[in-house]
């Protein structure tokens, strides 16, 4: 029983460790939660995995990290986000390709999206955006 207990207890910490590796920072997660509740997250035709445990964003529906864990990709094109684009979008600091086409945004395009000095590809037609 005792070595079970040991490895049990060393797989959990395993666990948890790797969890935590693979965390975004708080300032990102916070930007991608501005994201899904300003856009309706649970009307997204996909929003599977968001919103869910520290350690998770990586693998949130549309999400691409790189490997020092910076949200360098967000990917949502059609898939029935609405609303309007947070400002918190320019937090994501590392952010290189933004999709977010084909969808029902209303709004302003955020002036924080020029505060975005990797982004290398943008695409925000066939919504109605202002700005």
């Amino acid at each position: 029983m005792g070595a079970n207990l040991k490895k049990g207890t060393l797989a959990l910490l395993l666990l948890c460790i790797t969890q935590q590796t693979l965390a975004i920072s708080s300032t990102e997660r916070a930007a991608l939660e501005a994201i899904y509740h300003t856009t309706n997250g649970n009307e997204w035709k996909n929003n599977d995995g968001w919103l869910g445990s520290l350690g998770s964003e990586c693998y949130w529906n549309g999400i691409h990290c790189n490997e020092q864990n910076h949200v360098i990709g967000l990917g949502l094109g059609s898939n029935n986000l609405s609303g309007s684009i947070p400002p918190e979008l320019g937090d994501l600091s590392q952010l290189q390709y933004l999709s977010l086409d084909k969808n029902n945004l209303t709004g302003n395009i955020p002036p924080s999206i020029g505060q975005l000095s990797q982004l290398r590809g943008i695409t925000l037609n066939d919504n109605s955006l202002t700005g």
